[in-house]
């Protein structure tokens, strides 16, 4: 693991998974594949199931190495399991005790680029090619109360319509900034991983971020109305 400064990614309005970051210091950047990662659990944790999960790098910082340090066999995938590879780049097959290495200096513009593991879908990673998003005080956007309603639908004890309408309420009122996000008009069912991403945010298992990111998802897909 190379020596690396840890910058705050809570953003409560920003862009669909991220938790612990790192500014890259050095021009290779190493990301480790945690052991155990196979099995559901990591993406409980601080470190998460890549390690670091989050990392920050400049135009000159732009080389990053994978290692999977674990007994499985892994990938490197662009994209958030929700939506599929998107082709910007994926690793392959990557065997337990193998490597994964990406030049992103040329043929990458500045933004956030987001990965997973297509065999263990659980796993997912953030790029952040330029400048760290400045941190925003959590308090400040996001109430308390709303970690527990969030608490509360991921549990069951509220329904669906319920927690979907009073975010949409929370966004047009201000009281919930986020990003602009295309909203879309389908519908439809919420997935099952929203539901535990709004429960990992509840009990403070993940950022603030992570749970922007859900949010999103949910407007793309119209089923928070903006």
């Amino acid at each position: 693991m190379r020596t690396l400064l840890l910058p705050v990614l809570a953003i409560f309005a920003v862009g669909l998974f991220a938790v612990p970051g790192a500014f890259a210091d050095h021009l290779v950047i190493s990301i480790d594949i945690a052991e155990g990662s196979s099995v559901p659990g990591c993406e409980e944790t601080d470190d998460g199931c890549y390690i670091l999960s989050t990392v920050v790098l400049s135009k000159a910082d732009a080389q990053v190495t994978w290692y999977n340090t674990d007994n499985a066999v892994h990938t490197v995938t662009s994209g958030i399991p929700a939506d599929g590879p998107d082709g910007l780049f994926d690793s392959g097959a990557i065997p337990a005790g193998g490597q994964y290495v990406k030049d992103f200096e040329r043929g990458f513009s500045d933004g956030t680029y987001d990965y997973y593991c297509v065999a263990h879908p659980w796993m997912t990673g953030t790029l952040i090619i330029g400048d760290a998003p400045q941190p925003v005080e959590s308090e400040a956007t996001i109430p308390d109360w709303i970690k527990n309603n969030a608490g509360w639908w991921a549990a069951g004890s509220i329904d669906d319509d319920s927690f979907l309408n009073g975010i949409s309420y929370l966004i047009q009122n201000s009281i919930i900034v986020i990003p602009p996000t295309d909203a879309g008009t389908e519908g439809g069912t919420v997935p099952e991983w929203v539901k535990n991403t709004a429960g990992w945010w509840a009990d403070g298992t993940i950022d603030d971020g992570t749970f922007v990111n859900a949010i999103q998802y949910l407007i793309k897909e119209g089923l928070i109305q903006v």
